[in-house]
């Protein structure tokens, strides 16, 4: 479940933008490039334009996986618990 909570995490700090400025961003990732690429196709057969409906571009987010946080994104670690409603409380340290 770690890499669905990691994957909604950088979704919800991602920025809309245009297919232009995300190629820009992720030129220097082959793999991230071609993934976008055929989304992008794939979108525009069923009629969508991606240059008028913006598409979300996730964080990169880093994990270091003996703290269980993200590397220098404060941001993204707000994201990894929230405020418990009493008594359904989880202790810091289970």
């Amino acid at each position: 479940s770690a890499l669905c909570h990691t994957g909604n995490i950088s979704y919800r700090l991602g920025k809309k933008a245009v297919p232009g400025e995300i190629r820009e961003k992720i030129k220097g990732d082959r793999d991230a490039s071609a993934t976008f690429d055929r989304m992008a196709a794939h979108l525009e057969a069923n009629g969508l334009d991606c240059n008028i409906d913006k598409v979300t571009l996730g964080e990169v987010l880093k994990m270091d996986p003996k703290k269980e946080t993200f590397k220098g994104n404060k941001a993204a670690n707000a994201l990894l618990t929230r405020e418990y409603r009493k008594p359904y409380v989880v202790p810091a340290k289970v």
